[in-house]
């Protein structure tokens, strides 16, 4: 079919039916299955024009079809079928959503994260990380703490809590907090202190902690504290711990990872 014959065609189905059309398209192709690859198109200018002008024939012949012609007509082909079941197609699809109508084309549809359910959580995770800490320097941390999963979050609370009672009792350098409630060692945005990272702003050290703890959780397979504490408190070996000493901490920082990853 070219486009300079599609106005005529229409106006030939809208008068003669599907039949006759259907007669008409054997005639300009070899097979019969070209007829329901046209049906999307068509019947969209279906809907779009009730009524087509009348122009010179470009497809098919005007001349009136006498009714012997139009009653003689054979039962349905399975071309017209095909039409039909593709009409129905085309309007139950139409009242389908998108992703519905990808999965029906077979395409792949991808999950839209929902913005406004992260906003819900983080926003739960913020306060109740302000309620745990409220009073301490970590509460003013809560909005970084947020942005992890809450087994990271639950870690980051507990730990501050084990290491420096949430900041009451954390290193500083020239009178000014270094937000190091971690116990965490190397270096910061502002270099050491007393052997540990001194830290620019609070969302630097959030941040830096944060994702050193999702590593060893990842290389763990693993967030209870029990399963880092070698890494975090003792080093290459807890040999040179006390047994109280390791379970202490394994204590401090679970009673605090609970309510916040376990809730």
């Amino acid at each position: 079919m070219y486009s300079k014959n599609f106005l005529s065609f229409c106006r030939q189905l809208r008068r003669l039916g599907g039949h006759i059309i259907s007669k008409q398209l054997k005639r300009q192709q070899s097979g019969s299955k070209w007829l329901s690859s046209f049906t999307a198109l068509s019947f969209t200018f279906f809907s779009a024009f009730p009524a087509l002008p009348n122009q010179t024939p470009l497809l098919v012949s005007e001349a009136p079809v006498v009714a012997e012609e139009a009653s003689s007509v054979a039962p349905e082909s399975d071309s017209i079928c095909d039409f039909k079941r593709d009409l129905r197609d085309i309007q139950a699809a139409s009242k389908k959503t998108l992703q519905e109508q990808e999965r029906l084309c077979g395409k792949k549809t991808e999950e839209i994260p929902n913005k406004d359910s992260e906003s819900v959580l983080e926003s739960e995770m913020k306060l109740t990380v302000e309620t745990v800490a409220s009073g301490y320097p970590l509460e003013d941390m809560a909005p970084s703490i947020a942005r992890f999963d809450k087994s990271v979050a639950g870690l980051l609370v507990g730990i501050a809590k084990k290491e420096s009672d949430w900041g009451k009792h954390s290193p500083s350098k020239a009178g000014e907090d270094c937000y190091n409630y971690w116990g965490y060692k190397g270096a910061g945005g502002r270099g050491e202190s007393m052997g540990y990272a001194c830290f620019e702003s609070r969302e630097e050290a959030v941040e830096t902690v944060g994702n050193r703890l999702e590593r060893l959780v990842e290389k763990r397979n693993s967030a209870e504290p029990s399963r880092l504490v070698t890494s975090w408190k003792c080093g290459n070996s807890c040999a040179g711990h006390s047994k109280e000493s390791v379970q202490s901490w394994i204590s401090s920082v679970e009673q605090y990872y609970s309510q916040i990853a376990l809730r």
